[in-house]
């Protein structure tokens, strides 16, 4: 079990195609029931949910593991292989999810009498921990993450059956026109016969065109999430468009990109840097609040960003907008803000015009592309440097006013201190930076090489 931690290493380093937001919860939710509930609990060794966690483990990764090993070292893997791999989870998932919460349940009396792994105040950290209350958040958050898993199973089960069957379809083709003969084509279609059986309803070679029904149904739903997406970016776009506008000092309507740029500088240079937060805050709140929408997109799959980059970027963004400009007034003045604003709004501005004239047209000017995937070459740079700049100015306002900050005794038994939680977080930025940097670069040359192909 602990080797599975390689995992997401691989995964964040691309050796395999799984997203880290389908790994990470899948890797971390076993290790803790191992490690955290069944070794450090031996009295939950005797329920009975033990056998059930354990089968439907073992069944899962004998499956998963022949199967990729089969896929790596011969380049195939069997038909009645992939469809064990991407059919069993229905039954494993739920019986597997049913036991680690039943285990974690199980667990809480002993956690509490025992009080293992509980760290109490006073202490020279000012920091307490107790694990009692952070198994019970464990148990909240299982049904939003697996969840989530299951849907990456679901959408992969889809995915792998298609492309098998397409290859399936390619082999039968290929092997008519080398056998040249009526019955030789026939021997093949019967040959590829139970292939094409494991992956679609219709065993035969010619794929039947779907049912009016499910055509109009997936149309229906294709115009309505386009219809949502367009709604969604305009109106975003609009806010940071309002936001650059207040921030330039001027009305958008009937300036051009120019005249706001000129703007821009100019009211900088009249009123200083001073001012510019008092005039885009409400505009700020909105538009970065609206982007919490985006991760309930990639959840549901209604776009293709991956979770593991548009959490840590929407995630840093509300620390930033919330957590430090609007919790502490006093870091207003400081010219970080400025650079800030204005590298947020230059990519905002661009990235959401790019997307709301994609998903309404259908297509992008060519020059629009550039800017979305070149800008935050230097914007992302900019941008990081003044919010963790922003960060390390607002620490003497955190210690001096301990906002946000839970002391004990309290009938929780629990205590936080945001001083040092902001310090964790900014030294997330460490590792967090270059991966989304490095994810946009991937994205830039992807995007670009298509279009000129194209």
């Amino acid at each position: 079990m602990a080797l599975l931690v390689a995992q997401i290493l691989h995964g964040l380093v691309g050796l395999v195609r799984s997203p880290v937001s389908a790994t990470l919860p899948q890797i971390g939710s076993r290790l803790f029931l191992t490690w955290g509930i069944l070794w450090s609990f031996p009295e939950t060794h005797s329920h009975i949910l033990v056998t059930s966690l354990v089968i439907s483990w073992s069944i899962t990764e004998i499956v998963r593991y022949s199967f990729f090993g089969m896929k790596e070292a011969f380049g195939f893997a069997p038909s009645w292989l992939l469809w064990l791999r991407y059919s069993t989870f229905m039954v494993l998932y739920p019986t597997g999810i049913s036991s680690e919460v039943g285990l974690i349940y199980i667990a809480l009396p002993y956690m509490k009498a025992s009080e293992k792994y509980c760290l109490r105040m006073p202490n020279k950290w000012n920091f307490s921990f107790d694990f009692f209350y952070a198994s019970i958040l464990s148990l909240a958050v299982y049904v939003p993450v697996r969840g989530h898993v299951v849907l990456e199973q679901v959408v992969a089960l889809h995915d792998g059956f298609e492309s098998i069957g397409s290859e399936a379809q390619r082999v039968a083709r290929m092997g008519a026109v080398q056998d040249r003969g009526r019955d030789a084509d026939a021997d093949l279609v019967s040959w590829s016969k139970p292939l094409a059986m494991t992956l679609k309803p219709n065993p035969s070679a010619r794929r039947l065109p779907p049912s009016s029904r499910s055509s109009a149904m997936a149309a229906d739903g294709s115009v309505l999430r386009r219809l949502y997406l367009s709604v969604y970016n305009w109106v975003v776009f609009i806010g940071w468009s309002l936001l650059a506008s207040f921030f330039a000092g001027i009305s958008w309507i009937g300036q051009s990109r120019a005249q706001v740029s000129l703007s821009m500088i100019l009211a900088l240079l009249g009123d200083g840097h001073d001012a510019v937060y008092a005039a885009i805050e409400r505009h700020l709140l909105f538009a970065q609040t609206a982007a919490i929408m985006e991760i309930l997109h990639s959840i549901l799959g209604l776009v293709r960003s991956p979770m593991s980059s548009t959490l840590p970027q929407i995630t840093g963004r509300l620390f930033i907008t919330w957590g430090i400009l609007w919790s502490f007034p006093e870091t207003h003045s400081y010219i970080l803000v400025t650079p800030l604003i204005v590298s947020w709004s230059i990519t905002e501005v661009i990235r959401y015009s790019f997307f709301g004239i994609k998903e309404s047209f259908g297509f992008t000017p060519s020059w629009l592309l550039w800017l979305r995937y070149s800008t935050f070459i230097v914007c992302y740079p900019v941008g990081m440097v003044s919010e963790v700049g922003l960060i390390y100015i607002a620490f003497p306002f955190m210690k001096a006013s301990e906002k946000y900050c839970i002391r004990v005794p309290n009938k929780w038994n629990f205590s936080f201190d945001y001083f040092y939680f902001s310090a964790f977080f900014m030294a997330l930025y460490v590792p967090v930076f270059p991966y989304l940097l490095l994810h946009m670069v991937a994205q830039r040359k992807k995007a670009l090489s298509k279009a000129k192909t194209a």
